[in-house]
């Protein structure tokens, strides 16, 4: 007999196990030596000789309780932490930043996240809780915000994931904060939209996570009440206002205004995308940088990373708008 590896050996090798997988494993030594071990990174499922543990399991399998099993593993877990009193500063600009990168950096494997200007939302494999309280309370240490950090509600399956990075994408349309899910800059639907770098939840991992093709995992995070948002204009873009590049890089970047105009990169960034725009002089360039005609020809010799994303967020005005840090949520999220 050859047990279905997702409902077995996967789901051990992913550190997964549950107490009916332990049952399993007591009987395999019950039967004469363990014969499925389980734990992170340890699985070994070979059964198919013994003549007491593999009628058992095939009696498992037979009542249907497989199908129990795969609903009882956590794939996921939906984490929410809401700042105490009332407290709406999460999206003061310097506050924004640093939780965001400090999340990214402590919780690379998280599926979304979501900031709101009080609490927050984050889907994330099983286990990040304590990452999670870690970096809270750096935050608490660093702004004088307490948190409180809800039970982790479980994702059992595929689709209930996908509904929880769903639910959370649209928490700011929800409370009215923006009407377009894309506009919202602390969110990483504009990672999955190739909108910023460098990119936390890419579009490959989240799908796979997801069980679904690229594309129809864009699109089913992107639509709700069977309505589905304009993905981002990919069209070349022939114009651009200074504020308008300077602006596409912050958000791209996610950047603070005085990070951007002290940071390498913004200026390099500024020159390539002037640059891919419209053929600009370098001492133009210069004249708007205030820096060396030397500095702008270096900016120009290696193309950044990140501009992609820039350009991306040149094209689509939805990714250059950013939210107010007195804004509140206007509806129950």
């Amino acid at each position: 007999m050859q047990l279905p590896s997702r409902t077995y050996t996967a789901l051990a090798n992913a550190g997964r196990a549950t107490p009916r997988h332990q049952w399993l494993a007591r009987l395999g030594s019950d039967a004469g030596g363990p014969r499925l071990r389980y734990g992170p990174f340890d699985a070994l499922v070979d059964i198919r000789r013994d003549p007491v543990f593999s009628p058992s399991v095939t009696r498992f399998l037979q009542r249907g309780e497989a199908a129990v099993d795969l609903w009882v593993v956590k794939i996921a877990e939906h984490l929410v932490a809401t700042a105490r009193f009332g407290a709406c500063s999460l999206l003061v600009e310097e506050r924004a930043v640093w939780l965001w990168r400090h999340l990214q950096r402590a919780l690379p494997e998280a599926l979304s996240c979501v900031l709101m200007p009080d609490h927050l939302h984050i889907v994330a494999p099983s286990g990040c809780q304590d990452r999670l309280r870690r970096v809270l309370a750096g935050f608490t240490a660093k702004f004088g915000v307490r948190f409180d950090v809800l039970d982790p509600e479980p994702g059992n399956s595929a689709a209930i994931v996908g509904r929880m990075i769903r639910y959370g994408v649209f928490n700011p349309v929800r409370a009215r904060l923006v009407e377009d899910a894309w506009a919202w800059r602390w969110s990483t639907l504009r990672d999955l939209g190739g909108a910023c770098h460098p990119v936390w939840t890419s579009l490959d991992r989240i799908a796979a996570a997801l069980e679904l093709p690229p594309d129809v995992t864009l699109r089913s995070l992107t639509t709700i009440a069977g309505e589905r948002l304009a993905p981002p204009a990919r069209e070349p873009v022939l114009t651009a206002t200074t504020t308008a590049i300077h602006e596409s890089i912050r958000a791209a970047l996610r950047i603070t205004k005085e990070e951007a105009t002290r940071s390498r990169a913004a200026r390099h960034l500024f020159v390539q995308a002037a640059q891919a725009i419209a053929p600009t002089s370098a001492q133009r360039l210069a004249d708007e940088l205030g820096c060396s005609v030397r500095t702008v020809v270096r900016a120009r010799a290696a193309r950044h990373p990140a501009l992609d994303a820039v350009l991306t967020c040149l094209a689509d005005p939805r990714f250059r708008a950013h939210a107010r840090p007195d804004q509140r949520v206007r509806a129950a999220s």
